[in-house]
């Protein structure tokens, strides 16, 4: 038969029990229809995982969340909500957080929260952004440099990146090594000829390399010998002088 207006309907709005009671015919009935939520949860969501990117690159957070009913996804940086923007932009509803090219900036941690009426739960990551190498003067030609026999001469070699990069110093493309003429300082920064012989002119190279690229700076160096035939004539004039100053 068709339920009396004397029915009733009790529901939860969720993860409860919906009730309907009512009266047919003289004969009560009662249905009760059982609905179970389940807490959010995110896939690693109980460690920080540390993500690293190189500058100019694309990132991709993940954020796979579970739960009943299905959470919602909101992205947090630095304590604020994060809108989707050109930027940082969200993906399947906030499944992923995409950060289409990755800079200096973009760097830090990063929290994914998943919310619905049965609870909340969080993963967190943090991004690191890897700089390429930078050097002063580097992105000048060979610069000239010229010393005297038996003089000494620095070379710098100022790097910067992150992470901060390596250095290697290469005379006519063979590797450099602290000697009895040559000493590598400062982990790279510098080279010193110590006392400059003919031999060590030619071409000097510093190599700064890390993960995230390699650049150089070049150096022509050119030792400057003793011209005997000058020093001769400075000799034979140098002694008229002296012979004209005397019978003067």
């Amino acid at each position: 038969g068709v339920p009396s207006p004397a029915q009733e309907r009790v529901l939860a709005p969720s993860g409860g029990v919906q009730v309907s009671r009512g009266l047919v015919h003289d004969y009560k009935f009662q249905y009760v229809y059982m609905f179970v939520s389940v807490p959010p949860s995110i896939k690693g969501g109980n460690v920080t995982t540390e993500v690293t990117a190189l500058l100019d690159t694309v990132v991709t957070l993940e954020c796979e969340a579970r739960g009943v009913p299905l959470p919602t996804i909101t992205w947090y940086r630095k304590g604020e909500v994060i809108l989707s923007s050109r930027q940082a932009q969200y993906v399947e509803q906030g499944h992923y957080l995409k950060i289409p090219r990755a800079q200096a900036s973009d760097a830090g941690q990063y929290i994914c929260k998943v919310t619905s009426v049965a609870g909340s739960a969080e993963k967190s990551y943090t991004l690191d952004v890897y700089l390429p190498p930078t050097i002063a003067g580097g992105d000048k030609g060979p610069i000239k440099r010229k010393v005297v026999l038996s003089k000494s001469l620095m070379l710098e070699c100022e790097a910067g990146g992150h992470p901060p990069p390596s250095l290697t110093w290469l005379k006519d493309g063979i590797p450099v090594h602290d000697g009895a003429s040559v000493r590598v300082l400062e982990q790279g920064k510098k080279l010193e000829i110590l006392s400059a012989a003919v031999s060590d002119s030619g071409h000097y190279t510093c190599v700064a390399t890390s993960i995230a690229g390699e650049k150089e700076v070049k150096y022509d160096i050119r030792v400057l010998g003793i011209n005997m035939q000058n020093i001769a004539v400075f000799m034979f004039i140098n002694t008229c002088m002296n012979l004209c100053i005397t019978l003067c």
